[in-house]
């Protein structure tokens, strides 16, 4: 067999396939889900990258009806009229720009996938009710998380971990951790907490802020900026403490020791599965999220429940009061629970015994 992936998807040297794949930080899981399925893929056979020149009918042709042939596509398709009829055999991961909040795929493109892969049983039950056969082969493909490297911390590790990032024992620790654009509902958490803090609270955010380069034209990212750097990073908070810069994943494991929880209330549209929670989960430390897209089966395993979120004419929200709400009702409940119990629920979703 010969993939045949888009130059644009291999953001990085082919030779990192090789070998122990290391887990990303949090601001880049899309990629590390991308090269994990790239590496999975060179056991098979070749990853032959289409450049732009490639990309006309009759090259893309010569390519792809050969036997043998593959064409894997991710996060970007051919700028080919056509090309879904032209590949014979064909794979689709689906990230979530492939995906509306219900799970429903693009059904376009369905009737020429060989094979689609999704990250989570939640994700196949969905397209299986909305679009019944039509969408032929389905599997589970879930992104590697370090089930051994993301373990609960034994209790001189979780002491430790919380004098390291300066929470007192009788602290409520909120942790937060990954990209920091509009949709992921970073500073609605901050405007929650300004206008209702809880008692003896402590707020960690940690993640670079990027602007994304595809939407920093946008209105509402602009204003994100601008909000963040106003009201955030000039604005001094006692219980918050920032940590803007790449972190290795030994730090994240820390972060999520002195943790008492993760708080993930994203609307972003490409949702697709949210690792960074699951990671933080790993640990034995409880999530609270919205109930949207690759984070609707992470909520409905917690006691809590998600936090729903309503559609409006510039995308999907939810109510301040009702986040506010959800963290006082985690606050007094979440030590009714051991850092056991937590990961006991990610590992029977992340099992591969679970995978359709």
């Amino acid at each position: 067999m010969r993939f045949f992936v888009l130059k644009e998807e291999l953001d990085f040297d082919l030779s990192k396939l090789q070998g122990f794949l290391p887990q990303l930080s949090s601001g880049v899981s899309v990629d590390s889900y991308r090269r994990w399925l790239l590496r999975c893929l060179r056991r098979f056979g070749p990853i032959v990258p289409l450049s732009k020149e490639d990309l006309t009918e009759k090259r893309l042709s010569s390519y792809l009806k050969k036997e043998g042939a593959i064409l894997v596509t991710i996060s970007l398709f051919p700028d080919v009229v056509g090309w879904e009829k032209i590949a014979r055999r064909q794979l689709i991961l689906s990230l979530g720009n492939l995906l509306v909040p219900e799970g429903l795929f693009h059904s376009r493109l369905l009737p020429s996938a060989q094979a689609l892969l999704v990250s989570t049983n939640f994700q196949v039950r969905c397209l299986q009710r909305y679009l019944g056969k039509s969408i032929g082969y389905l599997a589970v493909f879930p992104p590697f998380i370090d089930t051994e490297f993301y373990r609960p911390s034994s209790h001189k590790e979780k002491n430790l971990a919380r004098k390291r990032f300066g929470v007192a024992q009788d602290e409520f620790h909120i942790v937060f951790a990954g990209r920091w654009i509009v949709t992921k509902g970073v500073y609605q958490l901050i405007r929650c907490l300004d206008k209702w803090p809880l008692k003896n609270m402590k707020v960690s955010l940690t993640a670079e802020l990027i602007p994304d380069e595809k939407k920093a034209g946008l209105s509402r990212q602009q204003e994100f900026i601008l909000f963040m750097d106003k009201e955030v990073f000039r604005k001094r908070r006692t219980w918050l403490k920032i940590n803007q810069a790449r972190r290795d994943k030994k730090f994240l494991r820390e972060l999520f020791w002195s943790a008492d929880i993760f708080v993930n209330p994203s609307v972003h549209p490409d949702e697709n599965y949210g690792i960074t929670p699951r990671e933080a989960l790993a640990c034995g430390v409880p999530c609270l999220t919205t109930n949207f897209c690759g984070l609707r089966p992470l909520a409905d395993m917690m006691p809590w429940q998600g936090l729903d979120s309503y559609p409006t004419p510039v995308g999907l929200r939810f109510s301040l009061g009702a986040l506010r709400d959800k963290l006082v009702e985690v606050k007094n409940s979440y030590r009714s629970y051991s850092a056991g119990y937590f990961r006991q629920l990610f590992l029977k979703e992340y099992s591969p015994d679970t995978a359709v």
